[in-house]
């Protein structure tokens, strides 16, 4: 649906209500992200933070202001934008998004009730008013027009060739949700649930927090697929493979403390989840591929050591490696002196050199 940009009479004419936003005890109407160029998110909830500004933002990665340094400038971190000029110009609360702003607040942001160095309060966080005007951009412009109050008028908005929005420096008490912590969260729907299960929404409600939090860590779903299967390789099959200590252990202790590994953190238990994965995508199943090969030619360099090469190396190798990434799925009733028991078994048959 088109919307027509407000004249200039339309817009001088909601003035009045412009002008009587609060100074103080205002209202957070919207927040807004952008996950990358062009896009715009609006949530109902986010969290703000000194190293991410808001997060899920693209203020990070694509910031016009640097330090020296090259590090995104602190001072731009989070925009704010009041919310009935924007109403006024949007034409349609639909188009809220679009400005880009990530709060928008019946507030009045002129500098005459905003200085430098104010605090506001934001539900739990603290965000501090910077030296820096922000101004509407471009494209800003091309989407809801240009306008210049009337000399000695002083409007609470952001807008093109005004200066009188603030860009804000947020500080607050709540922690990001952790990179490892959504792997997890997906880790255990891949395990239930298999691939199918793995929506952005769905782990956010999981892990208690919103959505836009996904976008700080990821680019997109996908994203978070490849990076999860990097995850789990090392976490769950390098962590052990790579250990340079473990190496150093005589080959038969060595595969030993590997069975114990294995059992005592369950390093098995989302293998079948991923190789059910691998049967519907390729690129998948190429990389599961490889991450049980690592575990096999690992397996395999304890053998030559002891002198088992050849077809018999590879029979118990294999044997190694499916035993212990089914046996917890295929058997989840055994005690734990039981299943103890059968690793001291396995580990011993695979070990032990023919006559």
């Amino acid at each position: 649906m088109k919307v027509e940009k407000p004249t200039t009479e339309q817009i001088e004419a909601g003035l009045s209500d412009v002008l009587a936003s609060p100074e103080d005890q205002g209202k957070l109407e919207a927040i807004v992200i952008r996950p990358k160029a062009d896009q715009r998110e609006l949530l109902e909830a986010v969290f703000l933070s000194p190293e991410g500004g808001v997060e899920g933002d693209r203020w990070a990665a694509t910031s016009f202001l640097r330090l020296p340094d090259g590090q995104p400038d602190p001072r731009v971190q989070v925009s704010l934008m009041n919310a009935r000029i924007l109403r006024l110009i949007a034409r349609d609360d639909q188009r809220i998004g679009l400005a880009g702003d990530n709060l928008v607040v019946d507030m009045d942001l002129s500098e005459a009730n905003m200085s430098v160095g104010q605090k506001l309060a934001v539900g739990e966080a603290l965000l501090e008013i910077t030296d820096i005007p922000h101004t509407g951009c471009g494209a800003f412009a091309e989407r809801f027009g240009y306008y210049a109050p009337p000399v000695g008028t002083e409007v609470p908005f952001a807008y093109t060739e005004a200066s009188v929005d603030r860009h804000v420096m947020a500080q607050s008490k709540r922690k990001r949700t952790s990179k490892a912590e959504w792997f997890e969260a997906a880790l255990r729907v891949l395990g239930e649930e298999g691939i199918a299960g793995i929506r952005v929404e769905r782990l956010a409600r999981d892990l208690g927090t919103s959505r836009s939090g996904f976008y700080w860590h990821f680019e997109d779903r996908r994203d978070l697929e490849l990076q999860l299967l990097d995850y789990w390789a090392h976490e769950y099959t390098d962590v052990v493979t790579g250990n340079p200590e473990l190496r150093l252990v005589e080959p038969r202790k060595r595969l030993a403390r590997v069975a114990e590994l294995v059992l005592e953190h369950d390093l098995s238990r989302y293998d079948l989840a991923f190789i059910a994965w691998a049967e519907t995508d390729t690129e998948v199943a190429e990389r599961v591929a490889k991450v049980v090969q690592r575990r096999l030619d690992y397996v395999n360099q304890a053998l030559t050591e002891l002198g088992i090469t050849g077809d018999e190396a590879e029979f118990r190798r294999r044997i190694f490696i499916l035993y212990f990434a089914w046996e917890g799925k295929t058997y989840p009733n055994l005690s734990a002196k039981k299943r103890r028991k059968l690793r001291d078994r396995i580990v011993e048959w695979t070990t032990t050199p023919t006559t």
